[in-house]
């Protein structure tokens, strides 16, 4: 069975045209070259036909237009979902934007504080030296704080011989009066006013010990003050602050504030208390150096034997005790 011409796009069908179509593929000729008009049964069958026809092509229509309503709505929710994300993105920049911006301002206020902070600590730093300088301005130069200084001075050696007493000085301590090449000095004999007999020559025990390089004399120079204050006559009347003498390092220094003076007891120690000082020089000699070992077990027994025979051949002050007691 051949089909109908084909229904419009839109619009209503032409059922004139369909059945003079139709009628003409049945009956071989046009519908108004007929004697007879076509049945009704005819034209009922092909309006049914034509009507069914006509639904289905507007169902195919209404589903085209829902198709394409479909597809422009996919279409406009992908165009508004990239031109979303291109927004975020956008806003995403200008945040990360704005934030390297405040992070640059935080910096800057930063620095431009931390300079603050600097020039003030410098300012403060500076108040306090002159402070410090003022205040040590009014203090004598030699009760004044001990700080090293920035660079080393030399005097040079200290090989300058005077030409009167032949002491040896720096360079720089000549009198502004005299020359380089010819130069002289007030501190040692007032230049030849003053003349002193030369030293005597120490006992042969006593130059070894501050000369030689031996343990033993190494051990003595290292505990001269204690070996000293065991062959002493008489004791030094001072109160030695150890915290001051020995707490702060550097040098040792001894400090005396007031009256110096030597304290001599009785020659008799006191009953209950071992002999001491001079007390010593009245006792035998093998007694007074059992004391002196007993009260410094630290020392060398067989060096302080030397000393005291030393000082009993030596000092003339020994014999003298003896004949006191």
């Amino acid at each position: 069975m051949a089909a109908g011409p084909p229904a419009p796009m839109e619009g209503r069908v032409n059922w004139q045209e369909r059945l003079e179509y139709g009628f003409q593929q049945c009956h071989g000729g046009p519908l108004e070259d007929q004697n007879n008009a076509p049945p009704q049964q005819f034209i009922m069958g092909r309006r049914e036909t034509y009507a069914k026809e006509e639904r289905q092509h507007a169902a195919h229509q209404h589903n085209l237009r829902l198709q394409n309503d479909a597809q422009r709505q996919i279409d406009h929710d992908r165009e508004a979902l990239q031109h979303q994300a291109q927004q975020d993105e956008l806003q995403q920049q200008q945040q990360q934007q704005h934030q390297r911006d405040m992070e640059a301002l935080e910096h800057q206020n930063n620095v431009a504080q931390q300079q603050q902070m600097d020039q003030q600590a410098e300012v403060e730093r500076i108040q306090v030296a002159i402070n410090n300088n003022q205040a040590l301005a009014a203090i004598p130069k030699a009760c004044r704080p001990y700080h090293d200084p920035a660079q080393r001075f030399s005097l040079g050696p200290m090989s300058v011989e005077c030409p009167h007493c032949h002491a040896l000085h720096f360079k720089s301590e000549r009198l502004t009066n005299s020359s380089n090449i010819r130069p002289k000095f007030g501190l040692c004999c007032l230049q030849g006013l003053i003349q002193l007999p030369p030293l005597a020559e120490p006992p042969q025990l006593l130059h070894q010990l501050l000369t030689s390089s031996t343990p033993r004399a190494r051990n003595f120079r290292e505990m001269i003050h204690q070996y000293n204050c065991a062959f002493a006559f008489t004791s030094v009347a001072v109160n030695v602050d150890e915290a001051v003498l020995c707490g702060g390092g550097g040098p040792y220094s001894f400090k005396i504030h007031g009256a110096l003076h030597h304290h001599m007891g009785a020659l008799h120690n006191l009953e209950g208390r071992k002999p001491s000082y001079a007390q010593l020089y009245i006792y035998d000699e093998q007694a007074a150096l059992a004391a002196r070992n007993t009260r410094n077990p630290n020392l060398n027994n067989a060096l302080m034997a030397d000393l005291q025979d030393m000082l009993n051949s030596n000092n003339p002050f020994v014999p003298l005790y003896k004949q006191a007691y």
